[in-house]
Order: C-alpha cells, then sequence, then structure tokens
C-alpha cells in the first residue's frame, strides 16, 4: 500500500484505520509527518521503542531470540524491522488501542493532544529524525522526549547532546528513557533506517547492572544522567 502525503499536511502524528471488508476486522496505521519549519518544541515519538516491544506476527521482538521461553531475552544478536504493522503491546492488560499504532496511544497521545489543545506551537519527528539529521533539532527552542523513550542510538545521545550545548532546551517527559543502546540499519534492499538491533546498555548502571549485563555488551554509551540529569535502575 503506498500513500502520498498531501503538500499542505501540518506536521503531527496521523492514524489511519484499515478496515477489512468481509470480516470487517480493523487496525490502525500510524505514520508522523514532519517539516522543517521553525518552531517552539519538537515532539519526538518513541518509534524506536515501539518497534523493540513490537511481537508481530508471533515473538518477533527484540526480547526474544528464538529460543524458548520467548520471555524477556535481553542480549545482543537481535534485530527487529519497522517495514511490518504494530501488533497488541504486550506489557498492558488487554493492550487498548495499540493495534497498530505502537505505544503513542499509550504514552503520548495524551501529551500531544494537551499540547494542541492550548495551542502551543508543535513540531513533530521519529527517533529516527533525531537519529539521522542533528542539525534538524536546532530549528526549535525545546526538544521533548515523549512516552516510553528506552533505546537510543549514540548517533541520537549525541545530536541531543549537540543541541543542548548550543542551547536548545530539553525535557524527557518519558519513563525508562536512553537506557538500550541500538544500530540502525537498512533493510535488505539497502533501504536506510528500516532496522534496529541492540548493541548495548547506556552507562552509569548500578554495581548489580554492572555484574549482570557486563558479559553480554562490548560496548556502552554515555550515563544518560548527563543528558536529561536522571538515569533508569534496576528495582
Amino acid at each position: 500500500m503506498r500513500f502520498s502525503i498531501p503538500e499542505g499536511w501540518p506536521s503531527g502524528v496521523y492514524l489511519a484505520k484499515l478496515t477489512e471488508e468481509r470480516e470487517k476486522l480493523q487496525s490502525y496505521m500510524i505514520f508522523v509527518v514532519r517539516d522543517d519549519r521553525k518552531c517552539d518544541f519538537l515532539f519526538q515519538c518513541s518509534d524506536t521503542t515501539w518497534a523493540a516491544y513490537n511481537r508481530w506476527p508471533d515473538l518477533w521482538s527484540l526480547y526474544d531470540d528464538g529460543t524458548p521461553p520467548h520471555d524477556w531475552y535481553t542480549g545482543p544478536g537481535v534485530r527487529v524491522s519497522f517495514d511490518r504493522p504494530y501488533g497488541k503491546y504486550r506489557q498492558i492488560f488487554d493492550a487498548p488501542l495499540s493495534q497498530g499504532s505502537g505505544e503513542f496511544l499509550l504514552w503520548e497521545f495524551p501529551l500531544a493532544f494537551w499540547m494542541e489543545e492550548q495551542g502551543y506551537d508543535v513540531s513533530y519527528i521519529s527517533n529516527i529524525d533525531t537519529h539521522a539529521d542533528g542539525p534538524g533539532l536546532m530549528r526549535a527552542k525545546a526538544f521533548l522526549s515523549v512516552g516510553h523513550d528506552e533505546y537510543w542510538s549514540l548517533a541520537m545521545y549525541r545530536n541531543v547532546k549537540r543541541s543542548i550545548d548550543a542551547g536548545i532546551h530539553a525535557a524527557f517527559l518519558s519513563g525508562n528513557s536512553i537506557d538500550g543502546v541500538i544500530e540502525v540499519l537498512p533493510d535488505a534492499a539497502g533501504v536506510p533506517y528500516r532496522t534496529i538491533g541492540r548493541i548495548g546498555k547506556f552507562g552509569g548502571a548500578s554495581s548489580e547492572r554492572d555484574r549482570r549485563y557486563e558479559k553480554q555488551w562490548k560496548r556502552h554509551g554515555p550515563d544518560p544522567a548527563l543528558l536529561m540529569g536522571a538515569r533508569t535502575t534496576d528495582p
């Protein structure tokens, strides 16, 4: 299915609803429309984390390496693709409204709705935009990390840090943020930015986490507390 974005559409997070004619089954299809204008707030959607937890069609998330018990594998060697629908999100009972919409309606929509309702000047980007277009962050007065923003590439970290160092404000209205280091790769046809794989953990972990993950990962990212003033810790 192909869909050309009309030129006049404003930046935003869009949901199409797909309906199967015979059985009337329905699913959302989510996409982000980006612009390049100057804005007050740059709202980053956490789509790399959506992809990491996406099990479609069955168990194909970053948390499954193909071996039993198929539950919460946290090591290396697994990659997932953006070129697939979003299945129901597994961590919320009955996964309300997550079929086809990733985690947007669960964690990010409330803030987006409120900001639009209040008339704030907001433009929207994806994690991949932050990864691939560091200079593009400079068009905003403030960068917003929203929702469940767990998986970042080292390029994302560096690009956001450079923008903060240059005077851009940043707010991390998110949980479990900047925790897993990912690499961003092309798909089998060579289309860039269509595959992600977990390759490490961002630093600053407690000694308990160091012992747990030290042997799994060949590389670690910087301490996320240096960027957002806090870090994720184990219970």
